[in-house]
């Protein structure tokens, strides 16, 4: 079952990203939610408090795809919003089984030297949009530290959720500087195919998870 959730994933990932690398809208309208919702059979039944987290911010994520297809700021807003809830989520999930530990400290030491900066990179072009910067560089922020904080609790997979974690905070910096700061040469691989990855990251280690 796993395995066939984990090709179908691949193969509407490949096609979704084709389709936003082509600029081929109506495909990427579908295909684009679509993967993000076939990491649910993936994260397996909500028969836990931390599957039903992690549904929640899958379907949350969802919504937020759906969002940034759309143009404009108000689009945009609206997604950043849908992946605030994601991320909260994603943090409370990973809080049922964290401990804190030498793990946690390393996810506080990488976030304190890589979120300044990249704020800092950002600050100057977001005027009026500041403090939704602000928030969702916090949201993240403490995801990361959530998850390296798995390390040495009870989920059996936590490199998996630590890894996901960077990777979605990856895929969100180059999002924003694509946005922002200076268009990305191949921005739908950096922002949208990594964040693909960090989120299977997540399923995966979820999937692991006690039921």
């Amino acid at each position: 079952m796993v395995i066939a959730a984990l090709v179908a994933y691949a193969a509407s990932a490949s096609v979704a990203l084709y389709a936003l690398e082509r600029g081929m809208r109506p495909l990427a309208l579908v295909t684009k939610p679509l993967t993000t919702v076939l990491l649910l059979p993936i994260v397996g039944p909500p028969t836990s408090t931390l599957r039903e987290l992690v549904w929640a911010g899958v379907i949350a994520s969802v919504a937020g795809d759906a969002a940034l297809l759309g143009a404009g700021t108000v689009a945009f807003m609206i997604g950043v919003g849908c992946f605030l809830i994601a991320h909260a989520a994603y943090i409370a999930a990973f809080a049922t089984v964290a401990v804190w530990s030498a793990a946690s400290w390393a996810g506080v030491a990488l976030v304190a030297a890589a979120t300044p900066v990249l704020v800092r990179i950002l600050w100057p072009r977001v005027a009026g949009l500041r403090g939704p910067v602000l928030a969702y560089a916090a949201a993240i922020s403490a995801m990361i530290v959530a998850a390296f904080s798995t390390v040495g609790g009870a989920l059996p997979a936590p490199a998996l959720a630590a890894a996901g974690a960077v990777l979605f905070y990856v895929s969100d910096a180059a999002l924003a500087i694509h946005r922002f700061v200076r268009p990305l040469r191949h921005a739908t691989l950096l922002s949208v195919g990594v964040y693909w990855l960090g989120q299977l990251g997540i399923a995966l280690a979820s999937r692991g998870a006690a039921p």
